[in-house]
């Protein structure tokens, strides 16, 4: 697996057009090797732009703070703010 996964990031950097005659020209003699890294450069391809990364990696919050609390929340009457952040927020 290691070689599969050297031979990955290589191909990686190439362009997708140049990806498989690349891997053939370093790997051509096993074909079924080649396949396999070509299957991994093709589900990296369609996960890139999925939205898994966004979706993994949120945007941060702004940093604009609140400077008065609302009267009420819902039936809830706002007394104070008794605390704000938490949960890496």
């Amino acid at each position: 697996m290691h070689l599969e996964s050297e031979a990955f990031h290589a191909a990686l950097e190439k362009p997708p057009r140049e990806r498989e005659v690349f891997l053939r020209s370093q790997h051509g003699s096993d074909e079924a090797f080649v396949r396999r890294v070509m299957r991994l450069l093709e589900a990296h391809d369609r996960a890139e732009g999925s939205g898994i990364e966004e979706a993994a990696y949120p945007p941060k919050m702004g940093t604009q703070q609140l400077t008065e609390s609302p009267i009420a929340i819902g039936p809830y009457r706002v007394i104070e703010r008794i605390g704000e952040g938490g949960m890496g927020v």
